[in-house]
């Protein structure tokens, strides 16, 4: 069972958050985090975290992103 993300979260400080997160990542990866991030949809949205980042970097993303 994977982690829930709230879209409105996104627009209540996480948006900067996942970006600081993901600040290593080229900026084309790191908006297309944050897209899917505001346009969260639950496991359909980790499994494209996953084909975007990885299983192990994805899984850090959302377990810090959601503490």
């Amino acid at each position: 069972m994977g982690a829930e993300v709230n879209p409105s979260d996104i627009r209540k400080g996480k948006r900067k958050l996942v970006e600081e997160l993901a600040k290593d990542l080229d900026p084309a990866t790191r908006e297309a985090v944050t897209r899917v991030y505001e346009n969260w949809k639950g496991e359909e949205s980790e499994e494209e975290l996953k084909r975007i980042l990885g299983k192990r970097l994805s899984r850090k993303l959302i377990r810090e992103a959601n503490p």
